[in-house]
């Protein structure tokens, strides 16, 4: 729903660059409108995990990142009722990375 997203934007300093991925349309376009936030959609793999690695493919291959550049993840993962929130340093994948 773009909460995450919604709250590093209002928190960002500047030059740390906010990118948000999600599935549905209205959120992306919610999420477009928040100042420092760069939106992506995306359609979301079953593991959280190939969400993450999807995403850091995308970014180095648009150009937002280099492969070895280490960024800031915070995800949440719903399961069932549960949320969990976490907060991750990840190493953008080499050009030759197989992808998830």
């Amino acid at each position: 729903n773009g909460d995450v997203p919604r709250t590093l934007s209002s928190l960002r300093t500047v030059g740390c660059p906010i990118y948000a991925f999600m599935e549905e349309e209205h959120v992306h376009r919610k999420m477009s409108l928040l100042w420092g936030v760069e939106s992506f959609r995306m359609a979301f793999a079953p593991k959280a995990e190939d969400n993450i690695t999807l995403a850091l493919i995308r970014l180095r291959d648009e150009g937002y990142c280099v492969p070895g550049q280490v960024l800031v993840i915070v995800t949440n993962v719903i399961l069932g009722p549960t949320v969990i929130d976490s907060v991750q340093l990840r190493s953008v994948p080499a050009l030759d990375a197989p992808k998830a």
